[in-house]
């Protein structure tokens, strides 16, 4: 993961859990993140992650006809928690 320093979050937080997510190779909208995961603020709490030192990837993909962003960590990035 080169040689960036990232916090872990806590056990049992919103953020360890997309983490956990991200780092098993899931990518991550509002809409599963939600329904997989009951996190309604996922652009915060990526931005939390980012805060970390974590890299998370972004881009915008169509799903149902509208545009929606997607996040995810490369397989280059994952790192155990």
């Amino acid at each position: 993961m080169n040689d960036l320093y990232c916090r872990v979050p806590e056990d049992g937080t919103q953020c360890k859990t997309l983490l956990s997510a991200m780092q098993r190779g899931e990518r991550l909208t509002i809409w599963n993140a939600m329904m997989d995961y009951g996190v309604g603020a996922l652009h915060q709490r990526i931005k939390d992650l980012r805060e970390m030192g974590w890299p998370i990837s972004r881009r915008e993909v169509k799903k149902n006809g509208k545009l929606v962003a997607e996040f995810w960590m490369e397989a280059a990035q994952r790192k155990a928690a």
